[in-house]
């Protein structure tokens, strides 16, 4: 049921972006964490170092997911729920999976290009302010789609099968940079 998902697991897993939660299950229904998310634009973005740092008390210093976060932090991509709680551990929102992922772009200089007009979800009253515009620019780029009828499902959940698309069509536009 995650063939629309396949060609972009395996493109993150050869490029040693994505692994699995085995090494021979990647388990495309479970739900990815902030954390877990984080971590995976970061290190496809191949931003991980040791140097930033971050005082969320759930993300320890020797945690797995410490540099990745940190270094988001440090550059403005992802903020906290409070100035001491990041939800390392809380399931990502789709509109936050948009949001951290236009923020790093805008953070390097990177645009979407439009490859669609934005027509509205018919949920589009529920996605928060601070998401709006991203959701807009990732649909216009093609790298996200609606849920069922019409819809985003802002709050809803991300499973690992919808990151890894999402991840992987945004760095398809740097890989295509790169190639030319």
């Amino acid at each position: 049921g995650y063939e629309w998902a396949e060609e972009a697991v395996n493109e993150l897993y050869n490029r040693g972006i994505a692994y699995g939660i085995t090494d021979d299950l990647f388990a495309p229904e479970k739900e990815i964490t902030r954390a877990e998310f984080i971590t995976l634009l970061m290190r496809g973005f191949e931003l991980i170092g040791n140097d930033a740092v971050c005082n969320f008390d759930d993300v320890p210093d020797g945690a797995w997911y410490y540099p990745a976060v940190a270094m988001a932090y440090s550059m403005g991509v992802v903020s906290g729920y409070s100035d001491n709680i990041f939800g390392a551990n809380d399931n990502v929102s789709r509109q936050d999976m948009a949001a951290m992922i236009v923020r790093l772009m805008n953070q390097l200089g990177m645009r979407v290009p439009e490859v669609r007009e934005y027509e509205g979800f018919a949920d589009s009253d529920q996605i928060s302010e601070y998401a709006a515009d991203a959701v807009i620019e990732l649909y216009k780029g093609g790298i996200i789609n609606g849920v069922g009828e019409d819809c985003f499902d802002p709050q809803g959940t991300a499973n690992r099968a919808s990151a890894a698309r999402m991840l992987y069509e945004t760095l398809r536009i740097q890989w295509d940079k790169q190639a030319e």
